[in-house]
């Protein structure tokens, strides 16, 4: 499995731009290999530095395995130790309006700079998959290869009528692409890379942009509670009508204007003790004779009592596993990005 589903996930990865089984699969497993050979080098070097480092070892084969655990942790909190201050911060500032205003200000700026180079990257690979199409003849070996790219094109084009390319552009050698199968493969990839990256693109900024619209909507509505007789009332929907819409438009008001800021507050302060608590014991992971891990306190605590073991860690756990995931994932996410880009 460890090596059938990276392969089948290259395979129907939107890069591989091949255009049969064959050459698909080639990519797929020419990706992997790359990408798992760099990974495989660090780790190869890692365990040569450790195994220099320990020379007289004694602990045979169990210590060794120890010693990476740990080793794996040390290493893991110090890479992602950043999101362990980081979030908390982050929520605890988001909850304050005026700063969460300036930041949404800023990135719908700058998506909107990314959405306009997407536009014209876009824009630049549909100009040139038309002009290589129209100076292929009928009779072309390749003309197979380039119907596939027309029609992948026409479909992408029919998807969003709203669309309209502006200001796409040839360059010096973006008429090479009609050579051979591989250079028709690049010109497939390419425009594929670019319908993803602007829709992409697109997204994120439609998302900014309503949350910065919501965001000033729930100011205007706190602003004006008292002559809005604490209901909500929305900029993008029609007002509620009847006796139960006029209860949920309070209710709204509540969540949006007052409890949402609170929770947020709480919230980063429960991850903040969390992080300080992660902190603590990984501080004391080795042997010192003083126990400062959170879960191993409650563990103890609860004693030889089954249920309270199971029941009383859980919910600390729970929020420190889900506080883990969430710093690592931005990290992972660049990982295969990077894994996309070998």
């Amino acid at each position: 499995m460890t090596t059938v589903v990276p392969t089948i996930q290259g395979y129907e990865d939107a890069d591989a731009g091949d255009f049969t089984v064959k050459e698909r699969l080639k990519t797929s497993i020419h990706m992997n290999l790359l990408f798992y050979s760099i990974v495989g080098a660090i780790g190869l070097i890692g365990l040569i530095l450790l195994l220099i480092m320990h020379r007289a070892w004694d602990g045979g084969i169990v210590g060794f395995a120890m010693a990476c655990s740990n080793t794996f942790g040390l290493v893991t909190g110090a890479f992602l130790g950043f999101g362990l201050s980081e979030i908390p911060r982050n929520i605890w500032k988001n909850a304050d309006w005026s700063h969460r205003q300036k930041v949404l200000s800023h990135r719908v700026a700058k998506m909107a700079v990314k959405l306009d180079n997407a536009h014209q990257e876009y824009s630049n690979a549909i100009v040139v998959a038309q002009a290589t199409s129209n100076q292929m003849s009928k009779r072309d070996i390749l003309r197979p290869y380039m119907d596939i790219i027309d029609n992948m094109l026409s479909q992408m084009l029919r998807e969003d009528p709203s669309f309209k390319p502006s200001g796409g552009r040839l360059g010096e050698n973006d008429m090479d692409y009609d050579t051979d199968d591989k250079s028709m493969a690049t010109l497939r990839r390419q425009l594929r890379r670019a319908h993803e990256e602007y829709y992409r693109c697109k997204s994120e900024y439609m998302t900014c942009v309503m949350e910065a619209l919501n965001l000033e909507d729930t100011i205007k509505n706190y602003e004006r509670r008292d002559a809005n007789r604490w209901k909500y009332v929305s900029s993008f929907r029609e007002s509620r009508s009847g006796k139960i819409g006029s209860i949920l438009d309070t209710i709204e008001f509540i969540w949006r204007c007052i409890l949402r800021k609170q929770l947020q507050k709480a919230f980063a302060v429960i991850l903040g003790c969390m992080s300080a608590a992660i902190l603590l014991a990984e501080a004391t992971l080795l042997p010192s004779g003083v126990d400062l891990s959170l879960f191993s306190i409650l563990i103890k605590a609860v004693g030889k009592q089954e249920v309270l073991v199971q029941m009383v860690p859980t919910p600390p756990a729970t929020i420190t596993l889900m506080k883990m995931t969430w710093k690592t994932n931005t990290c992972f996410r660049r990982l295969l990005l990077v894994k996309t880009q070998l």
